[in-house]
């Protein structure tokens, strides 16, 4: 993606603007992976196992299901007049300083890892 998280024709840069469009391409892969229409996807032998006027809160294939759906980390999905825990931009804070923080790739070349502290350093300054 051209330009990622960078602002002004590339003379700023925002590390909250880089942890926000990568929130948005996590969603848009979602999104291109479409929709499964398949038999086992649409649970055809669970709707008759329950029934009418069941439920599939503790059917197996809900508890293994659910857990495949992907959630935003900073988009609110609270429902109108409902006010949520942490702003949005309280979440881009919180995720962006614990990517800051996060430990080091051991796999990086050790020579960067001065001015990637650096960087670190700056980036922290511009969240906080």
């Amino acid at each position: 993606m051209h330009d990622f998280g960078v602002m002004n024709h590339a003379s700023a840069i925002s590390p909250e603007l880089y942890v926000y469009t990568n929130e948005v391409l996590d969603m848009l892969r979602v999104y291109q992976g479409g929709i499964d229409c398949s038999d086992e996807a649409f649970l055809f032998e669970t709707i008759k196992k329950v029934g009418p006027r069941g439920h599939y809160l503790e059917e197996d294939s809900t508890l293994e299901n659910f857990k495949s759906v992907w959630y935003s980390k900073i988009f609110d999905r609270s429902l109108a007049g409902e006010v949520p825990a942490d702003s949005f931009a309280q979440k881009i804070k919180q995720k962006t300083l614990a990517l800051i923080d996060a430990p080091v790739n051991p796999d990086i070349d050790p020579s960067i890892l001065p001015v990637l502290a650096e960087h670190e350093k700056k980036w922290k300054k511009l969240v906080d």
